[in-house]
């Protein structure tokens, strides 16, 4: 009997090769059929490798490949941080207490401020609070992509390093015969961890919505520090919505320009314009379009990412019905 290949049970949009491969072990005159509870897992697993072959073509075989397919997104990489290092040259020189101490305006110079731009100014040109801001903003991309290097790599690894990969081998030695409960459990259990882990974590997206900018221990350079899931689609759509964050408190820098520009300080005047605004031209319609448009490329992936938790709940009933 021709061995099947593990390829084919998890790259081909079709299942007929899954279920093909469930039932290889006997001939055709004289294999039974599957039925009970065996049959609805093996239907369930021929649902989970169709998706899982369309989420492996969504993210490619290789960061270069990713790009390709997910152009927005990788749209939304480049622009930002691009513009986050340059931000962050500028605002290092700018803010520094050191050099450019006396640059900084005095109470009397903010007096046509409100309250609130008094703020924005101290946080954004006086105490480096926004130098810190954009930092994060592009240190929580590079965890992103960071992150889709692991997930392409892990996919496509055909070891036990792969839950995926080990679970559709363990359907393939079962073949026709009962599963054990306490078995299919532990292999359930290990798929379940696996896809958190490293495609969509759902349990962490609702409280992933109050990440921020400020919460330095999900900035820091130590991982396990963090409380936010480093799942594929989790720390991507993250990205994402903590650089809209970082884009309207950058709108609010670009806002106080003319109340800069208002100053009798001819030196201070010109220290802000040739150091920090003459970089600030941005089209910032177009950037929220650019954050908009990777938000919703991502939100495919999410939705496919979704149907597998679904199909492996399902997959968790059949054996804890209760």
């Amino acid at each position: 009997m021709k061995k099947i290949n593990f390829k084919i049970a998890l790259g081909l949009i079709t299942t007929a090769p899954v279920m093909l491969a469930f039932s290889c072990t006997n001939s055709s005159t004289d294999k039974p059929k599957l039925t009970g509870d065996n049959a609805k897992i093996s239907e369930e697993w021929a649902k989970f490798t169709h998706i899982i072959g369309q989420i492996e073509s969504r993210l490619g075989k290789t960061e270069t490949e990713f790009n390709q397919k997910n152009k927005a997104f990788s749209l939304f990489v480049s622009k930002f941080q691009s513009l986050q290092r340059d931000l962050i040259s500028s605002l290092q020189k700018v803010t520094n207490p050191l050099l450019n101490s006396d640059k900084f305006l005095t109470d009397n110079e903010q007096n046509s401020f409100s309250n609130l731009q008094k703020q924005i100014y101290r946080d954004w040109l006086i105490t480096q609070k926004g130098l810190k801001w954009v930092q994060n903003s592009e240190n929580i991309i590079e965890d992103s992509l960071i992150q889709t290097k692991s997930t392409i790599a892990k996919l496509r690894t055909q070891t036990s390093a792969n839950a995926i990969y080990t679970f559709n081998q363990y359907m393939l030695q079962l073949g026709n015969k009962r599963f054990k409960d306490q078995e299919m459990q532990a292999k359930l259990k290990s798929l379940k961890l696996f896809i958190n882990s490293y495609i969509f974590d759902m349990d962490k997206l609702t409280e992933e919505q109050s990440d921020n900018l400020d919460n330095e221990n999900n900035h820091k350079a130590n991982n396990h520090s963090h409380t936010h899931s480093h799942a594929f689609v989790n720390i991507s759509l993250n990205a994402i919505n903590q650089n809209t964050e970082f884009l309207t408190k950058l709108a609010d820098l670009i806002k106080i320009k003319n109340k800069i520009n208002a100053i009798d300080n001819d030196l201070k005047r010109k220290f802000y314009t040739e150091n920090l605004y003459k970089n600030l031209n941005l089209d910032i319609s177009g950037l929220e379009d650019i954050l908009k448009n990777a938000k919703e490329e991502l939100f495919e992936i999410k939705s496919l990412a979704t149907q597998l938790h679904d199909i492996l709940d399902s997959m968790i009933k059949v054996v804890n019905p209760l």
